[in-house]
């Protein structure tokens, strides 16, 4: 595209330059040829003019011997090759070297007009036949008066014609010339374009992102300067789009697996980009939507608006629902550089919403559980220091019931920091499990509650389904989740009622369950009978068993820490079932 462009510039520059120094040259050679030439020849017919003069006016002074004038003139003119003419004042030709068909009006004629006042005239013109000829007069006389002129003539054509072919010779010349400097021009003018051109290609070529293509200028001056500058440039643009695209692939990466969705905005409140996050969460088809049509929150556009107007970063609360399920996110809205588009960035803090409003649920169950045997404890210690001590039937009562509920509060103070241990991950990752034998642990359990089955009259008997094996799991911890189970079954279980410890295994895991015949529990408590807190009866009448509400709880955690399940099932007025699974040790073998 650039390079016949460049070419053809300076080549034509170089021809019209060489073309005009030479046309100026031959046009000046020619002009001062004619000047040179004329003068020459007009010098030469002044001479011979002054000298016929002489020869007229030394022979024949007196103009009115014609025949004498026309005599000398004749024989003048015949032997220089001239025409001679002796012409008056009338401006009539007195005397003439050869006939004229014209004798008047030569008072007209310039070189006569000039001769007549005592100088010498010239000029060159067509005579009577249209000859171009040469015209010199001057005086007769020497001195005044002017009575007479003598004028010599002779054609100019052989002048002019070797002016003509000076001029056929210089024209002749300029166009070889030309030609030559025509032909030079192209081969300097590939001589100088060639390292430009190689300059270019390699330019075009890395401007078209070929940025590993070099130079290689053999020679020095500006060429090697501009191709050492172009090599340099090259190499840093190729070393800043590596890192720029480096750092491009590291912030795709990075945005692309940030756990958190992450959209963008133009000026116009659509989607313009989404990292796979957000298009997960929001749907494929997000990109080119409108943000109402998109995530539909008034909250999230105003927010945009704002910071659109104000350039000013600002977080916001949303609460949305997608696919039936609730999201809280705080989110961050900031405009890009350009202002022309809106990063928001999506935080989601629905877990530790949950856990904020599961750890306040708490702190208030807590409080209500903790405050019910303070309050018993309060009223009557302070019953008894008012005066209640009168009666040692009421004393004991009294006492019996601040004892019972000190031992209530107790028992909800172990199972809290129970599960605040079980929660605590540090204590989870320090609990070693190690083989334990299965046989004799629910022989234990069964010891310890048989004193309260025979008081309630409760049969509480062992169902092994398979002979018990090696268990990977802590002691202590899969004995209390079989303790809380039975003593919840001994608890809700009717007078006169059967309590059942089962084991089960299969190649995997063991299966510890406890059933009970009692009321059971309505399907819509089920999912909730885990929870901390949670019991069946609403209005948290406990008659004398004493339950804290974290039995259940306690038992998921420690289900979940030995790396089993468990589930309930329970059907209304016929009995309730617990049971869990623990991995067999041959698991940790194979592992």
């Amino acid at each position: 595209m650039y390079r016949p462009l460049i070419r053809n510039r300076i080549t034509i520059y170089f021809i019209v330059i060489t073309g005009g120094a030479l046309l100026f040259l031959g046009l000046y050679t020619l002009y001062a040829f004619k000047e040179y030439s004329e003068k020459n020849f007009i010098d030469s017919m002044f001479i011979h003019a002054r000298y016929s003069r002489d020869v007229l006016y030394g022979e024949s002074p007196d103009i009115r011997q014609r025949d004498r004038l026309n005599t000398l003139a004749f024989n003048l003119g015949d032997s220089m090759g001239l025409d001679i003419e002796v012409i008056g004042q009338s401006g009539a030709v007195i005397a003439a070297s050869r006939p004229r068909s014209a004798n008047a009006g030569q008072l007209e004629k310039s070189e006569v007009a000039s001769a007549l006042t005592g100088n010498f005239g010239w000029d060159i013109r067509p005579d009577d036949t249209g000859q171009k000829t040469a015209f010199v007069a001057v005086p007769f006389t020497i001195s005044p008066p002017y009575q007479a002129v003598v004028r010599v003539s002779q054609p100019a054509e052989e002048l002019y014609g070797q002016f003509a072919g000076l001029a056929r010779a210089i024209a002749a010349a300029f166009l070889v010339a030309l030609f030559l400097a025509a032909w030079l021009s192209v081969r300097l003018a590939k001589r100088l374009v060639r390292p430009l051109e190689e300059i270019t290609d390699s330019a075009a070529k890395m401007s078209a992102g070929q940025l590993d293509e070099r130079i290689h200028y053999k020679g020095d001056g500006e060429f090697a300067l501009l191709s050492h500058v172009l090599n340099n440039l090259a190499a840093n643009l190729s070393q800043k789009i590596h890192e720029t695209s480096a750092e491009k692939q590291k912030l795709e990466l990075i945005l692309q697996n940030m756990d958190n969705p992450v959209l963008l905005f133009d000026k116009n409140g659509r989607v313009s980009a989404a990292n796979r996050h957000g298009q997960q969460l929001f749907g494929p088809n997000l990109l080119g939507q409108h943000q109402l049509a998109a995530i539909g929150s008034s909250v999230l556009d105003t927010a945009i608006r704002s910071v659109q107007d104000n350039s000013v970063a600002k977080s916001t609360t949303l609460k949305l629902t997608f696919n039936g399920l609730k999201y809280i996110f705080q989110v961050f809205v900031a405009s890009l550089p350009a202002g022309q588009n809106i990063l928001c960035v999506f935080h989601d803090i629905t877990a530790l919403q949950n856990i904020y409003e599961k750890q306040m649920e708490f702190v208030a169950n807590a409080s209500h559980e903790l405050a019910t045997p303070l309050t018993a404890i309060r009223g009557f210690s302070e019953t008894l220091l008012d005066g209640g001590l009168g009666s040692t039937a009421t004393n004991i009562k009294f006492i019996k019931i601040i004892h019972e509920e000190s031992e209530r509060m107790q028992r909800l103070l172990a199972d809290l920091l129970r599960l605040a241990r079980l929660d605590a991950a540090d204590y989870r990752q320090a609990i070693a499990l190690s083989p334990i034998a299965a046989e004799g642990l629910l022989e234990e359990v069964l010891e310890e509650f048989s004193n309260q089955c025979q008081h309630k009259n409760i049969s509480l008997s062992i169902d092994y389904q398979r002979q018990p094996g090696s268990l990977l799991a802590n002691r202590d911890w899969l004995k209390q989740a079989l303790v809380n189970l039975t003593e919840n079954a001994v608890k809700y279980s009717p007078e006169g009622g059967k309590i059942m410890l089962t084991y089960d295994a299969d190649d995997a895991c063991a299966t510890f369950s406890v059933s009970d015949s009692g009321l059971g529990i309505a399907p819509e408590n089920l999912p909730l009978v885990f929870e901390r807190f949670y019991q069946v009866d609403k209005a948290r009448v406990k008659g004398n068993s004493g339950g804290t509400g974290l039995g259940l709880a306690i038992v998921k955690s420690i289900v979940e820490m030995l790396g089993g399940t468990v589930k309930v099932e329970s059907r209304l007025k016929i009995g309730t079932t617990f049971s869990f699974t623990v991995p067999l040790n041959k698991i940790l073998v194979s592992s």
